[in-house]
């Protein structure tokens, strides 16, 4: 996930600190979201997908087209 945030980042020209700057976070914590120290949350997720004018299915690496069974196989992401 955070080598696809960073190369997303990159694609679009921008620097961890303009990142930052429209997150309002500092850059070391965009910097452990692209190696992966960091864990993105939903707001978040949100906020970059606006910044990086990208689908969140983008984002996440979320294939178009990938099989979906509608059944969850973890009883603990069910609840």
């Amino acid at each position: 996930m955070g080598e696809r945030l960073a190369r997303l980042r990159q694609e679009k020209g921008l620097t961890q600190d303009e990142i930052a700057d429209r997150l309002d976070v500092t850059q070391p914590v965009v910097s452990d979201y692209e190696r992966g120290r960091l864990w993105l949350h939903g707001e978040l997720i949100v906020q970059l997908c606006r910044t990086l004018d990208v689908s969140a299915d983008e984002l996440l690496g979320i294939k178009a087209g990938a099989p979906r069974n509608g059944a969850v196989k973890n009883r603990w992401l069910l609840r």
